[in-house]
């Protein structure tokens, strides 16, 4: 990119290697590497967002209501969105995990257990399992299928053309582990 300025330069520098960083990192690095306020180092982070250098999460936050940032030639995959949400969003990051875990399927009734969400609104500073599920879709890193049997999955897009057969595995484990259930409350 053509006429930078030395915060621009600085910004793209630190973001090599496909990195992504969160706006409290990227503002503590100008403000420790140019000697400027906070404020200013938004600014110019602001600036640098609206001229194309970097690329923002928006409208995913991460944690008192930061972005990530990026290269415009990076993209947020589901990888590097859960190394930032370890720290600064364990409820996505939960969410994501357990969607590794089980090879990239997950019904909507564990995904509500996992992330803890309620499902009435009205709580503030609560994640709500749909937003989160919105967000992952926008970025295109899950969809929402409903099988024979009406059960609501979360599937990884990379595994859309195995679907059926996700589907129906995992009902199978679901159905398992609802029959120890009884045993369980007895005991």
């Amino acid at each position: 990119m053509a006429n930078l300025n030395k915060y621009e330069s600085f910004i793209l520098k630190s973001l090599d290697d496909k990195n992504v960083k969160v706006s409290n990192e990227l503002c503590q690095l100008l403000e420790d590497s140019f000697n400027i306020s906070n404020s200013n180092a938004r600014k110019i982070i602001q600036r640098a967002t609206q001229k194309g250098v970097i690329k923002s999460s928006t409208p995913l936050t991460f944690g008192k209501g930061q972005y990530a940032y990026c290269k415009p030639t990076t993209n947020f995959t589901k990888d590097r969105i859960k190394i930032i949400c370890k720290k600064h969003r364990p409820t996505l990051y939960r969410l994501l995990v357990a969607l590794d875990i089980n090879d990239g399927i997950l019904s909507y009734y564990e995904a509500l257990k996992i992330t803890a969400s309620p499902l009435i609104d009205g709580i503030s500073k609560v994640d709500y399992l749909d937003d989160l599920i919105g967000l992952l879709m926008k970025f295109e890193i899950v969809y929402q299928k409903v099988d024979k049997n009406l059960v609501k999955y979360l599937i990884l897009k990379l595994k859309k053309e195995d679907e059926e057969n996700l589907m129906h595995i995992h009902f199978a484990k679901i159905s398992t582990d609802t029959t120890f259930i009884t045993d369980v409350l007895k005991n």
